[in-house]
C-alpha cells in the first residue's frame, strides 16, 4: 500500500489522533516532539519551521502549548488529506502563517526543519535504498535550514522488529549527519521509547 493512502485510511479510521500518524498514543506522541525540539536556541524571537511529515499538525500544537515563538509553519506531507485536516484543525490560528504543501520534496526555507516519524515507514523491502533515500533528505534538510533541523528513527536496539518499518543504527546515523551535515550534532537515546533523536545545528 503507498505511504499516502495508508495514512488517508488511518485517518478515516482514527480521526484527528495520534493514532492516525501510527503512535500509540498523545503522551508519547508529545515526548518525541520535545525531543525534536531540543535543536531550537531559545524562544525570544520569532522563529520559522519546515515540518516534513507534518499529518494533521499535531506537532504545531505541540510547539505552541510549550510556549515557542512561531512566526511561520510550513506543513509538508503526501497526503492531502492530512493538510486538509491540519488547516481545519488550526483555521482559528491567526498568529502563524501556516503554509500547506503537498510534497516529497522541501522547497521552503526557515530557520529550523523538523521530521518526527516520516522515515519509519519503509516502501519496500530494500533497505539500502531507503537509507539512501534518507541520506538525500537530510541533505534537503540542511540546505534548507538555516540554524538547523531535528529528526528520529526507530531504534535497532529492540526485542522484535515489525515488517514494513526501518530500524536504524544511532551510531552510523550519527556518524552520517557529524562527518556530513554538521559539526553540532546530538544523539538523543535517552528516554523510554523504542527510538533515537538527533539534532543538527549550524553555526549562524
Amino acid at each position: 500500500m503507498p505511504i499516502s493512502a495508508l495514512y488517508n485510511e488511518n485517518l478515516a479510521k482514527f480521526g484527528i489522533s495520534s493514532k492516525s500518524v501510527g503512535w500509540k498514543d498523545s503522551d508519547s506522541q508529545n515526548l518525541r516532539f520535545t525531543k525534536l525540539n531540543q535543536v531550537f536556541k531559545n524562544s525570544d524571537y520569532p522563529i520559522s519551521i519546515n515540518d516534513y511529515g507534518s499529518g494533521y499538525g499535531a506537532h504545531l500544537t505541540n510547539l505552541l502549548n510549550e510556549g515557542w515563538n512561531i512566526s511561520k509553519y510550513n506543513a509538508y506531507d503526501i497526503s492531502q488529506e492530512m493538510l486538509e485536516k491540519l488547516k481545519e484543525n488550526h483555521k482559528d490560528l491567526n498568529a502563524v502563517e501556516i503554509n500547506c504543501i503537498q510534497s516529497p520534496k522541501i522547497s521552503t526555507f526557515a530557520d529550523y526543519s523538523l521530521v518526527s516519524g516520516t522515515f519509519n515507514v519503509m516502501p519496500n523491502s530494500n533497505r539500502q535504498q531507503w537509507e539512501e533515500n534518507i541520506q538525500n533528505q537530510l541533505f534537503q534538510l540542511k540546505e534548507y535550514s538555516k540554524y538547523g533541523f531535528a529528526f528520529n528513527l526507530l531504534s535497532k536496539y529492540v526485542d522484535w522488529e515489525q515488517d514494513g518499518l526501518y530500524y536504524a543504527d544511532p551510531l552510523f546515523w550519527f556518524d552520517f549527519c557529524k562527518q556530513k551535515i554538521a559539526k553540532n550534532v546530538v544523539l538523543l537515546h535517552d528516554y523510554d521509547l523504542y527510538e533515537w533523536t538527533i539534532i543538527c545545528r549550524f553555526n549562524k
